[in-house]
């Protein structure tokens, strides 16, 4: 329980979403993909929204 709480710990599970507790500065590029990602997959099985 104590070792979970480690940042190292989380950083080891989560390699691809760098946390750091509040917002580093590896958080932003991977929310922005996110994000972007996000967009796309909910307007790609929409034909009739075309941006």
């Amino acid at each position: 329980m104590v070792s979970a709480a480690h940042p190292r710990e989380q950083r080891a599970a989560v390699p691809g979403l760098k946390f750091d507790g509040a917002l580093g500065r590896q958080s932003r590029p991977a929310l922005l993909h996110l994000l972007a990602f996000n967009i796309f997959w909910f307007l790609t099985p929409v034909p009739g929204l075309r941006i």
